[in-house]
């Protein structure tokens, strides 16, 4: 893999850490707001967690490669 290429997957990865992050804290802060869960919003949050941990699996093959 070329060093500017590499450099973008690596951007990407860190942007699919971002946005788990911020998900996963969402998550965490609706559930301690309120003893009733949210739950077609937790849902959302955690399919934005599984698709940028799938979109991270994707890029750290590209890494290996």
């Amino acid at each position: 893999m070329e060093e500017g290429s590499e450099n973008q997957t690596i951007k990407r990865i860190e942007a699919a850490l971002a946005r788990i992050d911020r998900a996963s804290e969402r998550i965490a802060a609706s559930t301690c707001a309120s003893d009733a869960p949210r739950l077609p919003q937790d849902a959302a949050m955690r399919r934005k967690v599984e698709q940028a941990m799938s979109e991270l699996d994707i890029l750290i093959a590209e890494l290996e490669r």
